[in-house]
């Protein structure tokens, strides 16, 4: 039965994908909304729970849900939380009418799992690069402490996002000056 179900969801998608062609099917959407509800894998080999899991030790770990792209502890994870969203993205552009219709794992049931734990749809956001900002200058103000000074190194191996953040503030600071200089 489980099978029949996942072969009849794939079916659907093939129609989305192909507009047009009629495919008879016995799954419908109150169907398919009544087995996300309850945790159903479309997929045998979805991850997507698994990754779902270690998003919430992350959380648990650091407060927040924004794992770099490119996490050393787990590349995967990265990944997977750029590629969510990612698909929230497609999904906004889909019903807003901007792009085609086509299949897109993110159920709504997955979208209100993410929201529970606090996950941030957007990391560019004017709040969240607030935030970042007010993070690492505290970070700073804890360097100087320790070390007596603000230079910190561009490859500062204890903290890359924050040598990182210090690199882009002297970027910044130079535009500004150079346009002040200007009369901009």
């Amino acid at each position: 039965w489980v099978d029949t179900q996942r072969v009849q969801f794939k079916k659907l998608q093939q129609k989305a994908a192909k507009e047009g062609n009629t495919i008879s099917t016995r799954l419908t959407q109150n169907r398919i909304q009544r087995l996300e509800s309850i945790g159903f894998v479309w997929s045998i080999r979805d991850d997507w729970q698994k990754h779902y899991h270690e998003l919430v030790e992350f959380n648990t770990e650091f407060g927040h849900c924004n794992v770099p792209a490119r996490y050393a502890q787990n590349h995967r994870l990265g990944i997977w939380v750029t590629s969510q969203r990612q698909q929230y993205k497609q999904l906004k552009q889909i019903l807003a009418g901007a792009i085609s219709n086509r299949s897109i794992p993110l159920t709504g049931a997955r979208i209100r799992m993410l929201e529970k734990i606090g996950f941030v749809w957007s990391l560019r956001s004017s709040e969240i690069i607030a935030e970042n900002w007010q993070l690492r200058f505290a970070e700073l103000c804890e360097y100087k402490t320790q070390f007596g000074h603000c230079n910190v190194p561009s490859r500062y191996e204890a903290n890359r996002p924050l040598a990182a953040w210090c690199g882009s503030q002297r970027t910044n600071y130079r535009q500004y000056t150079s346009a002040r200089e200007q009369g901009m």
